[in-house]
């Protein structure tokens, strides 16, 4: 049986950031989805939900109790932030931007042979390695040669489109 998406709540101004999560995590849990917190650690634990450190928070070494069954996750995007992530103790990150991507128009990508040289440079620092940044069907085929360094691969627009299933909590 194929694991279920997960989600990850990346939205930092929304004004009802707390309201959102509380949705989001009991929709997530409903579905059997696993389910993340970005930036905020206290209210990933308030939530029982899972940790995503932000890149700009890695060198600080954020502190964040391992109270859920989500293992953490960090954002990365080069050698230096690689290392900070093993140092601090995660375990899986998400790695990017492997393709062009439209959340961060204009944005050098790493492409697929630069991308499988960093995914392997963290495997060597025991992390687990999700690809991001332009990702779908086709990209992850492009990576094949790195997918045994590559757990799997995170998306906005390629899961919006492929699973219909999976709603917001509050729109608008």
């Amino acid at each position: 049986m194929a694991r279920p998406n997960g989600v990850i709540l990346r939205d930092y101004d929304h004004p009802q950031r707390a309201a959102l999560a509380a949705q989001m995590a009991a929709l997530c849990r409903a579905q059997g989805r696993p389910f993340w917190v970005a930036g905020d650690a206290a209210l990933a634990n308030k939530l029982s939900a899972g940790f995503h450190c932000p890149s700009y928070l890695i060198a600080r070494r954020p502190q964040f109790a391992l109270t859920s069954p989500q293992p953490a996750t960090a954002a990365v995007h080069n050698r230096r932030q690689i290392l900070k992530a093993a140092e601090a103790g995660f375990r899986l990150v998400l790695l990017s931007p492997a393709f062009e991507t439209n959340s961060h128009i204009g944005a050098s990508a790493w492409g697929p042979v630069r991308f499988i040289q960093l995914a392997r440079a963290a495997e060597e620092h025991g992390l687990r390695v999700y690809a991001l940044g332009g990702m779908n069907g086709k990209n992850w085929r492009r990576l094949a040669g790195g997918h045994d360094v590559i757990a799997a691969y995170a998306a906005i627009s390629d899961f919006q489109a492929t699973d219909r299933r999976v709603k917001p909590a509050i729109s608008g």
